[in-house]
């Protein structure tokens, strides 16, 4: 059985539960989501107190 703490981390348009020590260290958690969603190497990562974690893109150039 799991004990530890999950925090939501919110990604387009999903929800994703994450262990709180990984949520809560930004190099960690660009680590887990990379695996799966590639953008989120350059990603904001926005933290508000008593709100889940969300993850936002950044525009990147073209061309």
């Amino acid at each position: 059985m799991n004990s530890k703490k999950k925090v939501l981390v919110f990604f387009e348009g999903q929800q994703h539960p994450v262990d709180e020590d990984i949520a809560n260290d930004d190099q960690e958690l660009r680590k887990l989501l990379t695996t799966y969603y590639p953008d989120c190497a350059n990603a904001d990562i926005i933290r508000k107190p008593g709100q889940l974690i969300t993850i936002a893109k950044r525009n990147g150039s073209k061309g």
